[in-house]
């Protein structure tokens, strides 16, 4: 049920839908693919940090040389997939920004004031 032709359900445009869907895909896509290569590169450092640590504070082969070597590839790994996240997300097209009203505030006359109006009425407000 649309309110008007060639309107959806959440009052968009059926090619902003379509552009919805395209950028979920690219999202998507980048993702698996980061976080993929994160869940390599990231137990990766982890080893070789942990091994670093462990052999120069620890007995190689000793319960605190596995500890911290345990210790490293989940921190490293942990690090690695949130950088991973977080680089997939990309900012919005100019103009396409989400919005929670139709006309955002700068088009709304009144919402904002130059300082000169704000000077204007501190002074004003003074005498």
């Amino acid at each position: 049920m649309t309110s008007e032709p060639g309107r959806t359900m959440r009052g968009q445009d059926p090619r902003a839908a379509a552009m919805d869907d395209a950028r979920a895909a690219r999202l998507r896509d980048r993702l698996k693919r980061r976080l993929l290569i994160a869940a390599v590169v990231g137990p990766t450092i982890g080893v070789v940090v942990g091994v670093l640590v462990g052999s120069v504070a620890f007995h190689v082969g000793g319960l605190g040389f596995v500890m911290v070597l345990v210790g490293c590839v989940i921190f490293a790994t942990a690090v690695a997939l949130l950088i991973a996240s977080y680089s997939s997300l990309e900012s919005p097209d100019p103009g396409l920004e989400p919005s929670q009203v139709e006309r955002p505030i700068a088009d709304r006359p009144g919402a904002t004031r130059t300082e000169a109006e704000a000077r204007d009425d501190a002074a004003g407000g003074a005498e």
